[in-house]
């Protein structure tokens, strides 16, 4: 049984040394003296847990199996939908960083409201891009 277990586990069986050398962990050293230099040893606990992500369920996989291009053409009037719909996003988010500019500005608050005179920069840019 032991045996078998070495088999099936050799991952088990503890390595000799491990060493950090900047944000690699590794269990060789580096041919270079002046990289040998940067490495630490470092101490393992016996075992080491990682955690996974669980396997993408059905639906998920369905819903990102890429569609093919002829499928994926959108008509005008749709289109023109997502536009206008787009274009009212960016009209409300320039308006609420219009009421945090000015509340910043109230409050004497300079990094604020520099935060959000940029903001409300990026969004003129983009709101002008559109039609």
């Amino acid at each position: 049984i032991l045996a078998l277990s070495a088999l099936c586990a050799p991952e088990l069986q503890a390595q000799e040394a491990v060493w950090r050398c900047g944000q690699t962990l590794t269990n060789r050293l580096p041919d270079s003296e002046t990289e040998r230099r940067q490495c630490l040893s470092v101490s393992l606990p016996a075992s080491i847990t990682v955690h996974t992500a669980p396997a993408a369920t059905a639906a998920v996989r369905e819903r990102t199996t890429p569609v093919p291009l002829a499928d994926a053409q959108i008509q005008p009037a749709e289109q023109k939908q997502r536009d206008a719909w787009a274009r009212d996003l960016l009209r409300a988010e320039l308006e609420r960083v219009q009421g945090e500019w000015r509340q910043a500005r109230a409050q004497g608050d300079a990094v604020r409201a520099a935060r959000a005179e940029a903001d409300l920069a990026s969004l003129q840019r983009e709101l002008a891009r559109w039609p």
